[in-house]
């Protein structure tokens, strides 16, 4: 009797799976052989430890291919651990590499409207890493529901591009939809030749030769104020509310688009634009629905005002004079004279007061 009844609720849960569909399954559990190739078999990230994972193994070779992901929480990478993050999608190391060698991100993964804070600041020496963010490089894989937020600061002391993006750092080909960024990213090179420094909120450098990339619904600084800062000491740079520089040029009938809103973003560098700082071949469709705030610094606060000078007592018929200075405050001081005495004349410039005459 009671091994019917067992075959019976196994019956009855083999039928709730089938119809519920496949458990979800944490990435790096188990599980490989039949999840990840479809948005309802999706591995779950749920720790910064299983992102790290998924990162490693792409960067590695052992996930080159179309694979999903869904972000299942909220993750924190501000640590000191993370602060020299590697990118999901490895790196290039020079601008002379073809795009299509490096170790790309080709999968695709959803954020499922959660948050990754993030707190990356390195100051590089060599060449060996030349796209920073979240993501490095993605290759006909997608991001979209994501948001992101913190501060992206990348140094290089060498002559090479960098590109440093809110989300990705360079999108080869592939969509960026529904994504968010607030936050800094900054962008600096020290460079003896001409070559592109490029930040964007979302993208830093976005298309290659007749590749097709889509940046759509995305926005940049909706929580907090956001700077998007790009410098060199020689060369080119470039920042961009949404991407730091495209290069959308595409087959003829096929096109690039990128449409998004930026309110609150303040910009630096050479070439600095709300929706892109720079354009190469420019034959994609590029939309935005908000308007670029300039970049204001605030107004320091003043300093107490002080009156300082001494007006002693005056006798009647004799001569009198004194004076007061006064500092802080904000300038210019405007003074007002009551109960003079006849025979008495009141003074005022600039930051100064004078009394003088004969009391009658």
């Amino acid at each position: 009797m009671k091994q019917k009844i067992s075959r019976l609720l196994l019956s009855c849960l083999l039928i709730v799976f089938t119809a519920s569909g496949a458990w979800a399954i944490v990435y790096g559990q188990g599980g490989y052989e039949n999840y990840g190739y479809n948005e309802s078999t999706a591995w779950e990230i749920n720790s910064a430890s299983v992102l790290s994972k998924v990162r490693d193994d792409v960067n590695s070779g052992k996930l080159n291919y179309e694979c999903y992901f869904k972000l299942t929480k909220d993750i924190d990478l501000t640590g000191s651990a993370y602060q020299k993050w590697s990118p999901i999608g490895g790196t290039q190391t020079s601008i002379y590499d073809n795009p299509l060698w490096t170790t790309h991100f080709q999968g695709h993964f959803d954020g499922n409207g959660h948050t990754i804070k993030i707190n990356i600041s390195e100051i590089l020496t060599n060449r060996n890493k030349i796209c920073n963010g979240l993501f490095g490089t993605i290759l006909g894989g997608s991001v979209k529901n994501l948001n992101v937020s913190g501060n992206i600061e990348v140094y290089l002391r060498e002559s090479e591009e960098l590109y440093v993006g809110g989300i990705v750092a360079y999108l080869v080909a592939g969509k960026i939809e529904n994504c968010k960024f607030d936050g800094t990213v900054t962008a600096s090179t020290q460079t003896t030749t001409a070559y592109k420094t490029c930040s964007g909120g979302i993208v830093g450098y976005a298309g290659w030769s007749y590749h097709i990339f889509s940046i759509k619904n995305c926005k940049v600084g909706s929580q907090s104020d956001t700077t998007i800062k790009a410098t060199v000491s020689r060369g080119k740079p470039y920042a961009g509310g949404i991407v730091g520089y495209l290069d959308d040029n595409n087959y003829e009938g096929d096109t690039s688009e990128v449409s998004g809103n930026y309110s609150r973003v303040y910009l630096e560098g050479g070439n600095s634009g709300g929706t892109y700082g720079g354009r190469g071949r420019g034959e994609g469709i590029v939309e935005n629905n908000t308007e670029v705030d300039p970049k204001e610094e605030p107004e320091p606060e003043p300093d107490p005002l002080e009156i300082t000078g001494t007006f002693k007592g005056a006798t009647l018929n004799t001569s009198y004079s004194g004076s007061a200075t006064v500092t802080g405050g904000t300038a210019p001081y405007k003074w007002t004279k009551s109960g003079v005495p006849t025979g008495m004349t009141c003074k005022a410039s600039g930051a100064t007061i004078k009394l003088s005459g004969k009391p009658t």
